[in-house]
């Protein structure tokens, strides 16, 4: 009598492909922290915050022609969370790395022998790094923060008086600020399948942001808009002129340009030569 059985592989895979969603976001997670580089990329990011703080703070005289005590709360609390575009930068590189680490190795497709339903694979790696870059954010924002409020407390005032005003939502926004470009990121590297392209895109799209005013005040105006920084300075009540689009404006660019890349990625990651 002879026992018929299924094939081991088909099973394995079978049995993966159901696994929970959530164990594999959390296993993308583990396996983007358990290289080292990435370990001190996040690291890095994380004190880039503070440190960078410290720096614009020390220069505020400088750059405002006045000494510390006599800038405004609110002006050295938005000079310190410069930082967090420093930490965005590392964030951006870490993002990255995670994913075209995974093509320069050939780890991506044992990946996808693991995960053979790649949408779900895409999904699940941007939503680790979605997580990891939400922790530097947090991370971040709550270290500047203590640089911000030390250096008022410096001058006689209050540590607490960065909380004043809008201080809370500014030091909330900007946690927005490295999710957003390590998402960016992340899609971008599997748009391309190189860590070159998920760094050099988002650079991109910040610098192109930052610069449009030099087209001409009426492109300006129609562009800017449509910017992740017009969303991102929305949000944090920071925008002015053409960037003030409001913050639920604000969050809806910056989904769209988030669908809209994810929609990029996924057709590209999803093809069987990816």
């Amino acid at each position: 009598m002879t026992a018929t059985t299924a094939p081991v592989q088909e099973v394995s895979r079978h049995e993966l492909t159901r696994a929970p969603f959530v164990d594999l976001v959390k296993a993308e997670l583990g396996k983007i922290l358990s290289q080292r580089p990435q370990r001190w990329l996040f690291g890095i990011a994380v004190l880039l915050a503070p440190m960078a703080a410290i720096v614009f703070c020390i220069s505020l005289p400088v750059t405002q022609g006045k000494t510390l005590g006599d800038t405004a709360t609110g002006d050295v609390l938005t000079a310190s969370l410069l930082g967090i575009d420093a930490a965005t930068i590392a964030a951006i590189v870490f993002a990255a790395v995670a994913v075209g680490t995974e093509y320069s190795t050939g780890l991506m497709q044992h990946s996808i022998t693991v995960t053979p339903n790649r949408t779900r694979l895409l999904t699940a790696k941007t939503i680790a790094v979605a997580s990891a870059t939400a922790v530097i954010g947090v991370a971040g924002v709550i270290l500047v923060g203590a640089v911000a409020g030390a250096a008022v407390a410096g001058t006689g005032r209050s540590f607490v008086d960065i909380l004043g005003g809008s201080g809370p939502r500014l030091l909330a926004g900007s946690i927005l600020m490295p999710v957003f470009y390590g998402v960016l990121a992340t899609l971008f590297a599997f748009m391309f399948r190189k860590t070159a392209a998920g760094i050099l895109g988002p650079i991109a799209v910040l610098v192109l942001a930052a610069i449009i005013g030099w087209f001409g005040a009426d492109i300006s105006q129609v562009l800017t808009p449509l910017t992740p920084l017009a969303g991102l300075h929305s949000i944090s009540g920071i925008a002015s002129g053409a960037e003030d689009i409001g913050p639920l404006s604000g969050a809806i660019t910056l989904i769209v340009w988030l669908l809209f890349g994810y929609g990029i990625a996924r057709w590209r990651f999803t093809r069987k030569d990816a």
